[in-house]
């Protein structure tokens, strides 16, 4: 699989990790990320390297 940054570049990866754990520690639930990913032109497949890299 395509690693984020090769899709959507370094800093926009880094963004959309922090982005991503502040919304899980605010309590966010499935669709909310996904609307954040969607937002950064990302589907869900690619959570794990958002929330694990």
């Amino acid at each position: 699989m395509t690693q984020i940054e090769d899709i959507i570049g370094k800093e926009e990866a880094k963004e959309l990790r922090h982005e991503a754990q502040d919304a899980l520690l605010s309590g966010a639930g499935y669709d909310e990320i996904e609307d954040i990913m969607l937002g950064y032109g990302l589907e869900m497949d690619y959570i794990d390297q958002v929330l694990f890299i």
